[in-house]
């Protein structure tokens, strides 16, 4: 089952628990649901996740630019700078959520997959084509559109229908791999990234009477901003590198298991 499928069927699942309410039954019932998640992946924080990704790419620099003459070298060192000016903002953010995380709600905590199961450096790509520009202009469009109806949603406090764009879109995504035999890798996780955060927000908004909700909606913007042109760079610089069969990105990101 692909990844769109996957969490169309956890998003369903959360929903359907919207009828109960913070009650004693319904907190156990919803703390299960959250340990149920954990056990399909490890997961952890908002601050040792980056510093997990920003090790991972310092030490396959080397290698994926021995296998490129070089020319990954700048695309690795990108990544490592925009890991690292999030740290600051990481360590913001836990300490806004350590009086949540005191509660038993494991919010920013654990709401990062492990970078534990990553694929091999080694790995080949399983697509090795390059998007033709036509198909870089609809990707844009996409994700113009998706960005502003999560803006608009947010206001609205109306994360279940930031859901299903997300789910729609990473529908797309993948549809758009498919068919054109091409990585979109990072643009990708990081879809796949939001629509997590917007399934863990709606589980803790239902645990806290709503008190999580401005914290999750927080870091679900600070996702947001990363939808830019610097996204759509690296998707195209990782391409002409999976086209010599170098897997960048794509087994640099974990797979996230709804």
């Amino acid at each position: 089952m692909n990844a769109a499928k996957l969490y169309r069927k956890s998003f369903r699942l959360v929903l359907s628990s919207s009828c109960i309410h913070t009650t004693t039954i319904g907190s156990s019932w919803l703390c299960s649901q959250l340990m149920i998640a954990s056990k399909k992946s490890i997961n952890e924080g908002f601050y040792e996740h980056l510093k997990a990704a920003i090790q991972v790419n310092k030490e396959r620099r080397k290698f994926y630019a021995q296998q490129s003459n070089g020319k990954s070298r700048s695309l690795s060192n990108r990544l490592i700078l925009s890991e690292r000016l999030l740290l600051p903002v990481a360590k913001m953010m836990e300490r806004q959520a350590f009086i949540f995380n005191t509660q038993g709600i494991p919010i920013i905590q654990a709401d990062f997959i492990s970078m534990h199961d990553i694929k091999d450096a080694s790995t080949p790509p399983a697509y090795q084509n390059i998007a033709s520009p036509p198909i870089w202009k609809e990707l844009k469009s996409l994700l113009k559109d998706y960005k502003k109806s999560c803006k608009k949603s947010l206001v609205q406090d109306d994360l279940k229908t930031m859901g299903d764009a997300s789910f729609h879109l990473l529908q797309t995504l993948e549809k758009l791999e498919q068919t054109h035999q091409c990585h979109f890798a990072m643009t990708k996780h990081l879809i796949e990234s939001i629509a997590y955060q917007v399934l863990r927000g709606i589980q803790y908004a239902q645990l806290s009477n709503n008190a999580t909700l401005s914290l999750s909606k927080k870091m679900i913007r600070l996702h947001l901003m990363g939808i830019s042109s610097l996204l759509i760079s690296f998707d195209k610089k990782a391409q002409k590198l999976h086209q010599e069969g170098i897997g960048i990105i794509v087994n640099d990101v974990p797979e996230i298991k709804f």
